[in-house]
């Protein structure tokens, strides 16, 4: 079929052609699994793509005969090609084009050059009919921020694919890769492989099904059923797969979710990170602003761990003192009794700063800063 394909090129009269010629092997050559020749024909269309809507462009400047006209632009919309103000069609070309270089690219590898082509795609309705026939959203997402992962640094995934609106669209199709890409940016490692884990090839290939049977499976994997049934038990029971299994039949059923709680679950747990988040990010700038940091003797750099350990329970501390409702008296009079049980008549500076302050975190945050150092 690839053969008769490029044999059709003799026959390609105008640049239109050779760009659905082109975008026809480029399809082909996907479907067989043709990676490595896959670059040639892309450049090939390119400039394609380039020569008809530089002659579109021209032939719509100089006019000419009004029926010559009419015909020819009944033509070109009744055989779907570039003419006058065909920026939508040129985005669908160019989309099937990056992906055909993305998919190149990652199968020779290269997966810095393949997150960029992926990381350049348009939104899926630009890829037409490619979209269920050659690719599904859902492995863009994955191929696309695992190259990326693989290759870019912090800041670029930042800028590149968290900040990417239009990547954020595929990313929402697989919600857990939102979560890897987090787990890695806050360096929660143990959380990146085990999302990696958790999401095996096994349960990708379950996820489309609501039932399937294990011959199936056993047949995609080239396990026997009984080795299937045992891996879909132990995924089942570790919860990366909400199914059941038929041990009778041999039929993996899943079960049904409520995909709507499901959503706002995930919704309230990612506003409680984040509420978290900033409290601690305010916290911290509230003692570096009353010069309330714990630091280490000078000279001495073994005692950096133990200043890092006296630094999470003070923030741990300060954290659980903020969910409590105690009134500005009670904070005030904790804190002189702390300084009478303690001898503390000396710093009379920090006392007046609590005696006047209206701020209940800061006295809450001297007071912590004064236990710490009395001990």
């Amino acid at each position: 079929m690839i053969k008769e394909s490029i044999r059709s090129r003799e026959f390609c009269t105008t640049s239109q052609y050779v760009l659905d010629m082109c975008l026809s092997i480029l399809e082909l050559m996907i479907e067989q699994r043709n990676y490595s020749h896959l670059t040639t024909y892309v450049f090939k269309a390119d400039a394609a793509l380039d020569s008809a809507a530089s002659a579109a462009a021209s032939s719509s400047n100089n006019g000419g005969d009004l029926a010559m006209a009419t015909t020819a632009a009944g033509a070109a919309k009744k055989k779907g090609t570039l003419g006058s103000g065909s920026s939508a069609e040129r985005d669908t070309y160019q989309s099937k084009l990056d992906l055909a270089s993305a998919l190149s690219y990652l199968g020779q590898a290269n997966y810095e050059k393949a997150a960029q082509c992926f990381l350049k795609l348009g939104p899926a309705k630009d890829l037409g009919d490619w979209v269920g026939k050659l690719i599904a959203p859902g492995d863009i997402a994955i191929f696309g921020t695992l190259c990326a992962l693989a290759s870019f640094s912090r800041s670029a995934i930042k800028s590149r694919v968290l900040e990417n609106s239009i990547f954020g669209a595929y990313i929402e199709q697989e919600p857990y890769i939102r979560e890897l890409i987090e787990a890695y940016m806050n360096s929660d490692f143990k959380t990146v492989l085990e999302l990696l884990s958790r999401y095996s090839a096994v349960v990708l290939y379950f996820q489309p099904f609501a039932t399937i049977k294990l011959e199936r499976m056993s047949a995609a994997f080239g396990w026997t059923v009984e080795e299937v049934e045992q891996q879909v038990v132990a995924l089942i029971q570790s919860g990366a797969i909400q199914a059941r299994v038929d041990s009778q039949n041999k039929i993996l059923q899943a079960k049904k979710t409520d995909y709507r709680a499901e959503l706002f679950a995930r919704t309230i747990k990612a506003g409680k990170s984040m509420q978290a988040t900033n409290r601690k990010l305010l916290l911290r700038m509230r003692l570096q602003q009353a010069e309330l940091m714990i630091k280490p003797p000078k000279g001495s750099a073994h005692h950096s761990a133990l200043t890092d350990f006296l630094q999470s329970v003070l923030f741990s501390l300060c954290i659980q003192i903020v969910l409590h409702t105690y009134s500005l008296e009670r904070a005030r009079s904790s804190f002189k009794h702390l300084c009478v049980q303690n001898g503390i008549t000396q710093h009379s500076a920090l006392i007046d700063f609590v005696q006047g302050s209206q701020d209940l975190l800061c006295i809450q945050n001297c007071t912590i800063y004064t236990h710490f150092n009395t001990r």
